[in-house]
This record gives C-alpha cells, structure tokens and sequence, in this order.
C-alpha cells in the first residue's frame, strides 16, 4: 500500500476487533512466518511495527483466548446488527 500512496484506513471494508489481530498474529508466528510487517489504529493511535511476532502485544494469544474469543470483522457502518 506504501506504493500507491494510499490511506491504509480507507482501503479496508471491515474493521477487525484487537483480540482477532493478536490471535492472527500469534498463530502465524507459531507456524514460523517472520517480518510480519503491520500497521493498524488502535484507539485513535497508529501503530507500526516490522517484526509483529515479536511483539508481546500482538503475538502471545493463549491458546484460549484463540479457541474461545473468536472473533470477526465488522463492516463500520454494520454495527449492531447481528450477522450469525
């Protein structure tokens, strides 16, 4: 996206909750994918990070937390509608 000169929060339909972020991350560093570039808002701040999976933050899910918090992206202007 750096290429095209694009405002990566205009570019996503969906936004993902921060527990869906960490457990991608987490397994992804768990299969052994490294240099997981990435930046996201969080909060009203920007973040930036090269190296995602080593990032306590983002890449220590537990094992519970990615069983049993699952969670899914949401259209912004789709809140509060039930899409089971």
């Amino acid at each position: 996206m750096k290429d095209k000169n694009e405002d990566f929060r205009t570019t996503f339909k969906y936004k993902i909750p921060f527990v869906k972020l960490q457990n991608i991350v987490t397994q992804l560093a768990n299969k052994g994918v490294r240099n997981i570039e990435l930046v996201y808002e969080r909060e009203g701040e920007v973040f930036y990070t090269k190296n995602a999976e080593l990032d306590p933050l983002l890449s220590y899910a537990s094992i519970f937390q990615i069983k049993f918090l699952s969670q899914r992206a949401v259209r912004e202007y789709e809140r509060g509608l039930c899409m089971w």
